[in-house]
């Protein structure tokens, strides 16, 4: 766990170091349409996510990228994907891999810039 206030560069320094992310946001209606941030920054750093299903762009993400292993809200289930991961390090590289691959391709700025100047001149047009 990490207690108390760290900078972003602590933080990042933090995740790299890490083999495996984990998100699991509870399944509460004010959290069902969020974008799992954690999610993504794990991904797009290399690593893998277990996260619970029930959050729609979370389970979203992961399922088009192959990035983590979604599972119920449930600590058993968690745990269970941990163990698994921790005891294949060949899935924890490819699920790495695919996950930072998706990220780069699908949930960047330029990719956010290209579509919204598209809008932007259909709605000129």
């Amino acid at each position: 766990f990490i207690k108390g206030y760290k900078n972003q560069e602590e933080i990042y320094n933090l995740i790299r170091t890490s083999k495996i992310g984990f998100s699991f946001i509870p399944p509460r209606r004010s959290f069902s349409y969020s974008s799992p941030l954690k999610t993504i920054e794990y991904m797009g750093a290399g690593i893998p996510v277990v996260a619970n299903k029930e959050i729609g762009d979370q389970q979203r993400c992961i399922s088009a990228s192959d990035g983590g292993i979604l599972v119920p809200y449930n600590s058993k289930k968690a745990a269970e994907s941990i163990d698994l991961l921790l005891k294949k390090p060949q899935l924890i590289s490819k699920m790495g891999k695919s996950g930072s691959n998706w990220v780069n391709n699908n949930r960047c700025y330029d990719l956010y810039a290209k579509q919204l100047e598209k809008k932007y001149i259909d709605i000129i047009n």
